[in-house]
């Protein structure tokens, strides 16, 4: 049985780059919520810093995550966003402690 997964993607944009990547990021955001394994999706700045993004989704399973990263609008957002990276993209995934205080 696959368990749920949750991701933190955190994007290090160069100085300016938002206006660059703003639509992908929004139609990525989008589309990504109609997906069949995908619970909540969104994307946000840190606090102060544009050119920090952060992307919050929660996930089915695994094959929901390897399915979302086969798609057109995934696809093309990493296409987009490459050339203005700061860094390369920093991914956590997540599970969930299912037995607190244990």
């Amino acid at each position: 049985m696959s368990q749920e997964l949750r991701l933190v993607a955190v994007l290090d944009l160069k100085p300016n780059s938002w206006e660059h990547v703003k639509n992908a990021v929004k139609e990525c955001v989008k589309q990504s919520r109609l997906e069949a394994g995908n619970f909540f999706y969104s994307a946000h700045f840190e606090e102060n810093n544009q050119n920090r993004v952060v992307f919050i989704e929660h996930w089915m399973s695994r094959e929901a995550i390897e399915t979302h990263s086969q798609t057109a609008h995934f696809k093309q957002l990493v296409q987009i966003i490459g050339p203005y990276l700061e860094q390369p993209m920093q991914l956590l995934t997540l599970a969930e402690i299912q037995e607190i205080g244990e």
